[in-house]
């Protein structure tokens, strides 16, 4: 009887610590509700309520979803904040993760390969995850870059229907979520214009997606696409020589009579160019393509400039390659 007796006035101590324990974060949760609340109004914004204080916000185009303190938070005084950008305009950002250390990790049901963006700051601090991991890098241009070293420490989502953005511990400062909020809009920017397209508005080309680049320069009609294989940057003109590295077999090839040529490539196509091939104005852009981006090659279209690597910062000066050789094509 007294073990019983000792036993159910434990089981009542406990009961009340715990009962103790619930009312005080319910107090904490209306206090900081009332806190949050009144931040929002006074930035003219109007959020609702459910009835476990979660905080939110509607305001078109983005939604921002603040759960309040909790013992999963750090210190349990601030809550876990998330912003979404609802349907935004995601045609041209692939699916990809970015999250940083101390951030919480959302990938659901994903399986994507860690990859780097060249960019050593700012591959010390964030792992970056994707489906497509060749737009991905080449849509993480200079802009996205920016906005996401000032995202510290973050996680962000994206798939075909929204960007999510949640980050730790919070306060009731508003500011600071609006800024992020700010951020996040110049990083899906930033996404939607990538690399690529910054360089082709920069030359007066298009880019219809992260991994193709087409239009005209100086006359020449150019093009290039990026995979896993590398990048390839085309040059159009009708040629009648045709060539390749010398390590490459080549079909009908002869020998140019310029022994530098001989050395180094293999050429082929109408044997009364050998003239022609004695010209530097001709055989040193030739060089710099053919022997200087092993696995290029001259056919009837004109120049394929093939490199295995994806070019960022290098494709203008592979452009330019590739166009100087097709403009001295016989």
């Amino acid at each position: 009887m007294l073990g019983e007796a000792i036993m159910a006035a434990g089981v009542a101590i406990w009961m009340g610590f715990a009962y103790h324990a619930i009312r005080q974060r319910q107090r904490k949760h209306v206090t900081w509700t009332r806190a949050m609340a009144a931040a929002l109004e006074e930035r003219g914004l109007k959020p609702r309520f459910d009835r476990h204080g979660v905080a939110w916000v509607d305001n078109g185009p983005w939604a921002l979803l603040i759960n309040p303190p909790s013992s999963a938070t750090a210190s349990g005084r601030g809550g876990v904040a998330r912003v979404v950008l609802r349907a935004p305009p995601v045609d041209r950002i692939p699916q990809m993760t970015l999250r940083t250390a101390g951030a919480m990790t959302v990938i659901e049901n994903l399986r994507l390969d860690d990859m780097k963006t060249g960019d050593q700051a700012l591959d010390r601090r964030w792992t970056i995850d994707s489906s497509d991991p060749v737009a991905a890098r080449l849509a993480l241009g200079a802009g996205a870059r920016d906005a996401m070293k000032r995202l510290v420490p973050s996680t962000v989502d994206i798939d075909s229907q929204k960007l999510e953005l949640s980050w730790g511990e919070v306060g009731t400062e508003i500011s600071t979520m609006l800024e992020r909020i700010h951020l996040t809009e110049e990083l899906v920017e930033g996404l939607q214009r990538g690399t690529w397209t910054d360089i082709g508005a920069a030359l007066g080309l298009q880019s219809p997606t992260h991994r193709d680049l087409h239009g005209t320069l100086d006359g020449v009609v150019v093009a290039a696409r990026a995979s896993q294989n590398g990048t390839r940057v085309r040059a159009f003109r009708h040629s009648r020589l045709r060539a390749i590295h010398r390590s490459l077999p080549l079909e009908g090839a002869f020998p140019s009579q310029n022994p530098v040529l001989d050395r180094l490539i293999h050429v082929g196509g109408d044997p009364d160019l050998r003239e022609r091939l004695q010209d530097p104005a001709l055989v040193e852009p030739l060089l710099e393509v053919v022997h200087g981006w092993p696995g290029s090659f001259v056919d009837a279209e004109g120049v394929t400039l093939v490199s295995e690597e994806l070019l960022t910062d290098q494709l203008p000066k592979a452009l330019n390659a590739a166009l100087r050789l097709a403009k001295a094509l016989p």
